[in-house]
């Protein structure tokens, strides 16, 4: 089944001015005694804090990053990089988080090497991680607002040099209307096929078949980031960057939503 593009975009934006909305005065209470707690190297006290903001049903880029911070201070080395995997699938460019998250991945065990991309594929990801899928959707959003208006303008004005001027923007704008929503459709396509997730046992065994009767190809550790291929009761394909496949019990990662 298709899900189109404008009602996915449409839900998210209301869900984000909801949530944005509803961060009320405890959570503004809660979040500043977490900093305060965290600058003071109370790092339990702290997270508890940032939890209490996500229990009144508050998420940011800034949230998730500040508790990757914290848990990263209590050598919570997978529980670290799952609040960075976070915060950067809300702020994909976001320089703090990409750096933090690299400090974090430093303390793992597993070193994968990513397999090699063409250029294309280099650029494509370059652009899906501009913006996050909600920020293509206000940027379409604004474009369209925009558009809207310089047609308008463009409509009623009758002195004719003014109207090619207003022709030719107009034009452009409605060019990059086109051009961001095919990003940001495909972006969104992207973000649905792409289930990823972060090993929180400290081993774990990656099978060649989903059963406890077949060979064990090889272990990973906490802190691992594995792309999720499918499922078959409680156990999991999965994929690495490197490649490599197998089946994992699903109880050993939790999923970054």
């Amino acid at each position: 089944m298709k899900i189109n593009f404008f009602s996915v975009l449409f839900y998210k934006i209301v869900f984000v001015l909801v949530t944005n909305l509803s961060f009320s005065q405890n959570s503004e209470n809660y979040f500043k005694a977490g900093n305060d707690f965290y600058n003071n190297g109370q790092f339990e006290k702290a997270l508890d804090s940032y939890f209490k903001v996500l229990n009144e049903n508050y998420h940011s880029a800034e949230l998730y990053y500040n508790i990757g911070n914290t848990y990263y201070k209590l050598d919570s080395i997978a529980n670290s990089i799952f609040y960075f995997e976070k915060a950067k699938k809300i702020s994909p460019m976001d320089r703090d988080i990409l750096n933090n998250l690299g400090y974090a991945e430093n303390m793992k065990i597993d070193l994968i090497e990513k397999l090699p991309k063409s250029q294309i594929e280099n650029f494509q990801i370059y652009l899906f991680n501009l913006f996050s899928t909600n920020q293509w959707g206000y940027i379409l959003l604004l474009l369209i607002w925009v558009f809207c208006i310089l047609f308008s303008i463009y409509y009623l004005i009758s002195n004719s040099r003014l109207k090619k001027i207003f022709f030719s923007i107009t034009s452009l704008f409605f060019l990059l209307i086109i051009v961001t929503f095919i990003i940001g459709t495909q972006k969104s396509i992207y973000d649905s096929s792409l289930i990823e997730a972060i090993v929180f046992e400290k081993q774990i065994s990656v099978n060649d078949e989903p059963n406890d009767r077949s060979e064990v190809l090889f272990n990973l550790h906490e802190g691992t980031k594995v792309n999720i291929i499918e499922k078959l009761e409680n156990w999991l394909k999965i994929k690495l960057e490197n490649g490599a496949e197998g089946w994992i019990k699903s109880k050993g990662i939790k999923q970054i939503h």
